[in-house]
């Protein structure tokens, strides 16, 4: 997921994740989490803003269980 320059400051963002969230939430394949790579630092500042946790080693991998994702973001899992 990334955001467009030209956009940058207008929050799409939030919306995407929150998009992506419901599709992983509605799929039919069984997921515990959700994880990103952050491609860089403020990329890993928006996920973390939303309780995605360091995973491993690299502190630009983050995880959030899906049950979470859902709480926060909006919607239900089904």
């Amino acid at each position: 997921m990334a955001i467009d320059r030209n956009y940058l400051g207008q929050k799409p963002g939030r919306g995407l994740l929150a998009d992506a969230v419901w599709r992983v939430a509605q799929s039919e394949v069984a997921a515990y989490a959700i994880v990103v790579d952050a491609i860089d630092n403020n990329a890993a500042r928006f996920y973390k803003h939303f309780g995605f946790l360091k995973l491993g080693r690299d502190p630009r991998t983050l995880f959030l269980p899906l049950n979470t994702a859902v709480k926060k973001l909006g919607g239900k899992v089904t």
